[in-house]
């Protein structure tokens, strides 16, 4: 069939009908432009068979051109057309057989898996009974030791509390013991430890005291041969005693002899008074335990301090403070300082004042950082 289409001969009545041009042919022939332009292209799929026989027999008559081997080229393209769509539909069945293929061996697949995971919870099921079957055994074990060790526990209170009674039996059958002077104990007291004008009141007259000391060792139920010898001694010659007892702390502690220097003694304790509230020093008294964090921000070092309830932080540099809860009292300097409510409390020092932040402030004080 291909051998009796002459595409040359075609081309060339073709070329005579382009030449005449489309509105000519369509006024001759009376067809539409767009049909007779689809002859001339060889847009064979525009046009069906019976149409394009009678376009092509209108131009034969008309113009007298022969075109049959345009007829010839369509219907072997359109037999070439038919082998293409078996070619495409047989590529189509053996893709449907391909994904059935697939899709059983998926269905397969899903069974087996089932199948394990039926037989996986088959035996989780059974440990689970064994587990719990073991479970009321120890159980049942456990509940004696328990009575065994409440027993034992009563037992062990009970001793405590027969100690503890006995105990308290002894120290009330054990007579008191005299004291020893008072004089000689003071004496050595104050020049061990230092007198600090708390435990006397300097508006009493001096003779009092060995007075004192000398009726509380006539009082003495029990009295002991050393004892007697160091009270009479010391009844004899208090002068004497409170004499060497002011010269001594007159020589090592002026500042605190309130019964020959009073008026220094006022002076020192207004001075130490003065000195107290600049000591640069924050304490911090809690309600309850408090977390507290410290950042020096001239050094970068970072402290984390336990849960206490009292804290004592010389304040040297710039610095900032977390705090883990709002219940405490802040003391600077003498001054109560007051700080937020919220949760946790961010403060900062500047190295003269210390002031409440928040949380965004906070950041651009540490660099950016949250701690």
């Amino acid at each position: 069939m291909q051998e009796n289409i002459n595409t040359q001969l075609l081309d060339k009545e073709l070329e005579k009908l382009k030449a005449i041009g489309l509105k000519e042919l369509s006024k001759t022939t009376k067809l539409a432009s767009s049909k007779i332009e689809d002859v001339l292209e060889k847009r064979f799929d525009k046009i069906d068979s019976v149409r394009a026989k009678g376009f092509i027999a209108i131009l034969e008559r008309e113009y007298n051109v022969d075109l049959r081997d345009w007829i010839l080229a369509k219907e072997q393209l359109q037999k070439n057309n038919v082998g293409s769509v078996a070619e495409v539909i047989s590529k189509q069945d053996q893709e449907e057989r391909s994904q059935k293929l697939i899709e059983n061996v998926a269905i397969v697949r899903e069974k087996e898996e089932e199948r394990k995971k039926d037989l996986q919870k088959e035996r989780e099921h059974h440990v689970i009974e064994i587990a719990l079957k073991n479970e009321s055994k120890s159980k049942s074990h456990a509940e004696s030791y328990s009575w065994l060790y409440i027993i034992l526990g009563i037992v062990f209170l009970a001793l405590m509390g027969y100690f503890a009674y006995k105990a308290f039996m002894q120290d009330n059958s054990i007579p008191p013991i005299p004291p020893t002077s008072q004089t000689s104990t003071g004496t050595q007291n104050e020049s061990n430890d230092g007198y600090d004008g708390v435990f006397f009141d300097a508006t009493k007259p001096l003779d009092n005291i060995p007075t004192q000391n000398t009726q509380e060792v006539q009082s003495q139920d029990v009295p002991l041969e050393s004892t007697s010898k160091d009270s009479m001694s010391q009844a004899l010659a208090p002068q004497n005693t409170t004499t060497q007892t002011q010269e001594t702390y007159q020589s090592s502690h002026p500042e605190q002899n309130f019964f020959f220097n009073p008026k220094p003694s006022q002076t020192d304790s207004q001075a130490d008074s003065q000195k107290k509230p600049s000591d640069n020093i924050l304490y911090i008294q809690a309600q309850q335990d408090l977390w507290l964090g410290v950042i020096n921000l001239e050094t970068g070092s970072k402290e984390q301090f336990a849960y206490k309830n009292s804290y004592e932080i010389p304040l040297n540099n710039k610095m900032l403070f977390v705090m883990g809860h709002s219940a405490f009292k802040l003391t600077l300097n003498g001054e109560e300082v007051a700080h937020g409510s919220k949760h946790p409390v961010r403060m900062y020092f500047d190295g003269s004042s210390l002031v409440d932040v928040n949380y965004t402030r906070f950041k651009q004080l540490n660099g950016g950082l949250e701690w």
